[in-house]
């Protein structure tokens, strides 16, 4: 399945529940950015876990507040960043 046929079919998942947004968790940008792109006003909120190096800020941008980032920059995991709204809100030393 592609990336278009996968938003379709989301947002074809929430027509047929009667939701007019919904939250999402996801971590890899190959499933969300179409999604974000084609349908960003049923995003009730969305939680990028452990993105990828690099991701296309950009094409969260128009969640703006509705978006949660949480990250680590050390490869044991031991530190662990939140990002809300595009500031960081703490870090956790675990």
């Amino acid at each position: 399945m592609d990336r278009l046929q996968c938003a379709e079919n989301i947002a074809a998942v929430l027509g047929d529940l009667g939701l007019s947004a919904a939250h999402f968790a996801v971590r890899l940008d190959t499933d969300w950015t179409r999604y974000v792109t084609m349908h960003s006003p049923s995003i009730a909120s969305m939680t990028l876990v452990s993105p990828a190096t690099g991701f296309d800020v950009e094409a969260v941008r128009p969640l703006g507040k509705r978006l949660l980032v949480i990250t680590d920059d050390q490869p044991s995991g031991r530190l662990c960043h939140v990002i809300l709204a595009g500031r960081a809100a703490f870090s956790i030393l675990g």
